[in-house]
C-alpha cells in the first residue's frame, strides 16, 4: 500500500518440512534482509509482512529452522520485487 505495509500470497507451496518453516525477507535495494514473517506453507497463505517494504525492495523466502532466523541461511526459494 501507499504507507509500505505489504501482503504476500502464496499458493502451490507444499507444507514446510518437519522442524522447518518459511520465512520471508524484505531486502531493501543495496541492503540486507530483514525478517518480515514465519508462515508454514500447504495450500494458500497470505502472509502479513512486518514492517514497511520500501520501493524496489526484494520480498524473498527461505526455508529456515522452526522459529525463523536473524539472516538467510539458505538459499530463496523465490523472489519478486515490491
Amino acid at each position: 500500500s501507499a504507507n509500505g505495509t505489504a501482503t504476500l500470497q502464496v499458493a502451490g507451496l507444499g507444507a514446510a518440512p518437519h522442524g522447518k518453516t518459511y520465512e520471508a525477507w524484505i531486502i531493501p535495494a543495496g541492503s540486507s534482509p530483514r525478517p518480515a514473517g514465519l508462515f508454514s506453507g500447504g495450500g494458500s497463505t497470505t502472509v502479513r509482512l512486518r514492517g514497511t517494504v520500501p520501493p524496489n525492495a526484494i520480498v524473498a523466502v527461505t526455508i529456515e529452522h522452526a522459529g525463523g532466523a536473524r539472516a538467510p541461511t539458505t538459499t530463496p526459494i523465490f523472489s519478486t520485487h515490491a
